[in-house]
C-alpha cells in the first residue's frame, strides 16, 4: 500500500514545490519592475 502511494505523493511534493518557486518568481519580478519604477520616478 505505501510503496503504491510514494510515487504519488513524490509527485504532489514536487508540484507544490515548483507552484511554490513560480509564486517566488513572480513575486520577485513585480519587486523589480516596481523598483524600476520607483528608481525612474527619483531620477527624474
Amino acid at each position: 500500500m505505501t510503496s503504491l502511494l510514494y510515487p504519488v505523493f513524490n509527485g504532489l511534493k514536487y508540484n507544490v514545490c515548483f507552484f511554490f518557486l513560480m509564486v517566488k518568481c513572480a513575486f520577485m519580478r513585480i519587486l523589480i519592475i516596481f523598483n524600476y519604477k520607483v528608481a525612474f520616478f527619483i531620477i527624474n
